[in-house]
């Protein structure tokens, strides 16, 4: 069922043991929207892997080569829904990443007939547009890219709208931080930074063979916990009850992120250790 407009969010436990989460903006968004995300590592990991059997490498090679970048990952996938906005909120997916960050959209769902569905506009809105979605065409948004969900209404006919977000980044040191800061809009990932640095390069490189289908996994980090009686606190359910500060606190009890006895993102013949340094 759609969240209430001062619902923040729920979390959605599935059948295969994968834990999501849904969320919808502020009523100032004046809009029905939803994200559904993958809430931890072991989810995001399986959302990788779909993107790995679609080709997503194909997009990862073109960006990567075309815009100069040394490496790309993934690192923040969701859906989103809606059927009902009456403005646009014109927004920011991304900035001060030094071009290095990107959201890739990619249409899953549309109605028929439906009127160009992506707002666009420039920083003070004296220049607005709007973008057609196609199928097989995705929407590539980088720094300071303004735009929004346009008005739409596809209830009457019990219609929707569904994209696939996929962001992707050159991560390095000189942009993680605001790739952490001003980027992040779901549940996971947490803002780590050895996360992220872990990550860097992960799914292409200029100067090796790091693929999505062939995934080498991100490097290994210590998962520990910060907060006093994480596991005192996961018994009771504060992991989603209390997910502004348990969630944070207590990764390692929360299973926020996959052990490195345990990770292994892309089973293959090809598979190599994580611990590997990449160039």
């Amino acid at each position: 069922a759609p969240l209430d407009d001062d619902d923040e969010g729920n979390f959605i436990h599935l059948e295969d043991g994968n834990l999501w989460y849904a969320q919808r903006p502020k009523s100032t968004w004046k809009s029905n929207l939803h994200w559904f995300s993958p809430a931890n590592e072991t989810s995001y990991e399986d959302y990788l892997k779909v993107l790995a059997k679609g080709n997503f490498d194909e997009v990862l090679k073109t960006v990567g080569i075309t815009l100069g970048f040394e490496g790309l990952a993934v690192y923040q996938v969701s859906f989103i829904g809606v059927s009902h906005c009456e403005q646009g909120y014109i927004h920011l997916d991304s900035q001060l990443t030094l071009g290095g960050a990107y959201s890739v959209l990619i249409p899953l769902i549309m109605e028929d007939d439906a009127q160009p569905e992506l707002a666009m506009s420039n920083d003070d809105e004296s220049r607005q547009g709007a973008l057609k979605y196609r199928f097989n065409i995705g929407v590539m948004q980088g720094d300071d890219s303004y735009h929004g969900t346009n008005a739409c209404d596809y209830r009457e006919k019990k219609g929707m709208r569904l994209i696939a977000a996929v962001y992707i980044a050159d991560i390095q040191k000189a942009n993680v931080e605001a790739v952490v800061d001003e980027t992040l809009t779901q549940i996971f990932p947490l803002p780590h930074l050895k996360w992220f640095m872990a990550q860097a390069g992960r799914h292409w490189r200029y100067d090796n063979d790091n693929s999505m289908i062939n995934d080498k996994g991100r490097r290994d980090f210590d998962i520990v916990d910060i907060g006093d009686n994480c596991e005192e606190r996961e018994e009771k359910g504060m992991c989603e009850s209390d997910d502004d500060e348990t969630r944070p606190q207590c990764v390692k009890s929360c299973a926020v992120y996959i052990e490195s006895n345990s990770y292994d993102p892309y089973p293959s013949p090809n598979k190599q250790a994580i611990s590997q340094t990449w160039a």
